[in-house]
């Protein structure tokens, strides 16, 4: 893999939605990368008095077992504190993570945002 396949650092970018928030991942959610997730969901939580997050892992391009790890404590912390974390997107790497760890059972997921805020919009 020379350097310009290699996946991009992650990235976040967030917007509101009618049932919430959706934070959206970009590159590589890794052992160097994952501790940022729960920076990101932090702050984003703190700005705003969300119940429900939908991560988009729709642009992800690499999940390691860190980055699964990342997920089941943003998900752990949700939980604890009565709120709702679903994920959208999921595929390549982490999907199938995400099926051999039996965490496909534990998230609500959605094969896509759209679908995602389709589903969510219908539960208000």
């Amino acid at each position: 893999m020379d350097k310009h396949d290699q996946p991009q650092s992650l990235q976040f970018a967030t917007h509101s939605a009618a049932w919430g928030a959706v934070l959206a991942l970009r590159g590589s959610l890794d052992y160097e990368t994952s501790a940022r997730l729960g920076v990101a969901l932090e702050r984003m939580l703190g700005q705003h008095d969300l119940s429900t997050v939908v991560l988009d892992l729709s642009e992800l391009e690499f999940c390691d077992s860190s980055g699964i790890g990342a997920l089941a404590m943003a998900w752990k912390r949700m939980r604890r504190d009565g709120r709702h974390l679903a994920l959208a997107g999921a595929h390549g790497l982490c999907g199938r993570a995400l099926q051999r760890t039996g965490l496909h059972q534990v998230f609500a997921q959605y094969p896509t945002l759209a679908e995602a805020d389709a589903a969510l919009s219908a539960r208000r």
